[in-house]
């Protein structure tokens, strides 16, 4: 069985879209990590397994999760899926007509997203200071160095979570060519 890749480029427009669903996009950052099955996934998530099967599915017939390995237990087959690379990034070179739209509505997606979670923190009392951080900056990665510091972000966040312990936090990291006239 090949091993989990580092990074996959997503630039096929039924993938893209399939990640704009945020069960699907949840259910794939659970998979990142480790191989699961679909209930331990469901448990991690907060939903009902039944929810999630067609999802998982959905997401291994698209060549974004596969079967890693099944397990027998109690007169059924336990079904451990893995996503195919640690981490994903968006391909939008060359996308253009409907996948550039589906590319911009991931990204529109993801951030929709994350506003809910913050507004349901500040109105829940659970936004204070320092629980939010915010911030934009610009960075100069050297040429061919990008997958290093994408490896190393991931790495970092893996650090901070492998414990399971601690509140959970939604993190949404974009990295993106920025548009200046310093080039």
């Amino acid at each position: 069985m090949p091993e989990q890749a580092e990074n996959m480029i997503v630039r096929e427009p039924r993938q893209i879209k399939a990640l704009m669903d945020p069960l699907r996009h949840r259910i794939l950052s659970a998979l990142c990590r480790e191989p699961r099955t679909t209930k331990q996934v469901a448990t991690l998530l907060g939903e009902p397994p039944t929810k999630l099967y067609r999802h998982v599915a959905i997401l291994e017939r698209l060549g974004l999760v596969r079967l890693v390995r099944t397990e027998p237990k109690r007169g059924t087959t336990e079904k451990y899926f893995e996503a195919v690379a640690r981490s994903f990034s968006l391909g939008t070179s060359g996308l253009t007509g409907q996948a550039k739209g589906t590319a911009e509505e991931l990204f529109s997606n993801a951030f929709d997203d994350v506003l809910q979670d913050i507004r349901a923190a500040a109105n829940s009392g659970r936004l204070r200071q320092n629980s939010t951080l915010l911030a934009t900056g610009l960075l100069r990665i050297p040429d061919g160095r990008l997958a290093e510091f994408q490896g190393r972000l991931r790495r970092l966040g893996e650090e901070f979570s492998k414990d399971g312990e601690g509140s959970l936090f939604k993190l949404l990291l974009t990295l993106s060519p920025a548009n200046t006239s310093e080039e």
